[in-house]
């Protein structure tokens, strides 16, 4: 199933070489074949594709306990949704080295939901495209919209977002990759962006925001660190939330500083004194040569792999400097190898593409997707390596999935 680049990326040979990762799969219908989502998710080998069509009537909250792939499609402003009375919309219990792939699938707080979570993941790996997740109301500010313990989350295009209350990203023991995603604390009260605790967080281009308080209780951080944690941002934004006090873009009581290069810190305001807060508390330091990866991006709900699309990755690193592509169908682990971070795996990477970035530090390649239909529910993973001495800096690992 590996080749050369050019013959996995560009037509015709492209088709060639995915046609066999989605043609190994037995795709299941919903709800054609299957009333609901997690009746086919039962019903699923490991490595099916599930397909869901957009409906007018929300689908249940559902299991996740196997490594399948799930892709929505819909309207191009919307995508499949799931309602959420109580408790959590997909709860995902994978065994170590499980990896089940979601693709366009919206969760949310049915009216009069109290206190919800949109997706809980405990074990294994999760890879989440272009799914909106929103939590209910959480008056005790206890919930997360994603909670992530012991397990793998690598999301692009993805957007987190808390009712009230909420925390729009919890990772516990995870390693957690953000590429393009945003991350919005609930508000009244004020809930977190995103808190690491003994975590891993790699996050290129995202958008990490702590909610509001109009009432006299404080705003909430953008990103809260604890414990042994190693976190890096590439470019995005972190800005705390208003309240008395506000919140902070970055809190970190962890024991490493956060690294960044291009990443915009603010504080929130204070409603009694007029003040901002503190754009960042804790230990924090610039690395100008942290590298991230981006996809391009197709209008509104995003799709990047979609048959017969024009489609690019890019790496995105310090002006003229040596840097690759790697490109992958999934990997099986990472490890830190000739890289700073860690990166795929030698026998995961299907292909890489050398490039040298511009004087504006961007580097790209891309094709046209077969137009193969055939071809849905395969993915594609990418990761960005830059420098010129060793240890190489690495991005985050992203993935996109054909639809």
């Amino acid at each position: 199933m590996h080749s050369t680049l050019s013959s996995l990326l560009f037509v015709p040979i492209a088709a060639g070489l995915l046609a066999p990762v989605a043609h190994a799969q037995n795709n299941l219908l919903v709800p054609s074949q299957f009333a609901e989502i997690g009746l086919a998710v039962q019903s699923a080998q490991p490595g099916d594709v599930i397909e869901v069509m957009e409906r007018v009537q929300p689908y249940l909250p559902f299991v996740i306990d196997r490594p399948v792939t799930i892709v929505g499609s819909a309207s191009e402003n919307n995508a499949p949704r799931v309602a959420v009375l109580q408790g959590v919309g997909i709860d995902v219990v994978l065994a170590p080295g499980e990896r089940a792939n979601l693709s366009r699938i919206d969760v949310y707080a049915a009216p009069g939901a109290v206190a919800t979570t949109g997706m809980r993941i405990q074990g294994g790996a999760v890879m989440l495209e272009d799914c909106r997740f929103r939590s209910g109301n959480d008056l005790t500010a206890q919930t997360a919209v994603v909670d992530a313990s012991s397990t793998e989350l690598v999301a692009t295009f993805c957007r987190f977002e808390g009712g009230r209350g909420g925390t729009a990203l919890r990772a516990n023991g995870s390693y957690v990759a953000l590429t393009k995603t945003r991350c919005f604390g609930g508000t009244m009260p004020a809930g977190d962006g995103v808190v690491v605790n003994e975590s891993v967080l790699h996050a290129t281009d995202s958008w990490l925001l702590g909610g509001e308080d109009f009432g006299s209780a404080p705003g909430g951080d953008a990103l809260r660190v604890a414990g042994n944690s190693d976190v890096t941002m590439h470019v995005g934004s972190a800005a705390g939330g208003m309240g008395q006090p506000g919140g902070s873009g970055l809190v970190n009581t962890g024991s490493n500083p956060v690294e960044h290069t291009g990443a915009v810190f603010a504080g929130g305001l204070d409603f009694s004194t007029f003040t901002q807060a503190p754009a960042t508390v804790g230990p924090e330091t610039s690395n100008p040569n942290l590298v991230g990866v981006i996809w391009s991006e197709p209008p509104y709900r995003r799709g990047t792999l979609q048959p017969g699309m024009v489609w690019s990755a890019s790496v995105r690193a310090a002006p003229n400097v040596l840097g690759a592509l790697a490109f992958s169908f999934g990997p099986s682990g990472y490890a830190a190898l000739i890289t700073r971070q860690d990166a795929l795996l030698p026998g995961d990477i299907a292909a890489i593409e050398v490039l040298v970035t511009s004087a504006i530090g961007y580097g790209t390649f891309g094709g046209v997707l077969p137009n193969d239909p055939t071809l849905r529910g395969a993915s594609l993973w990418v990761q960005a390596v830059a420098g010129t001495n060793f240890p190489l800096e690495a991005s985050p690992p992203s993935a996109v999935v054909v639809r």
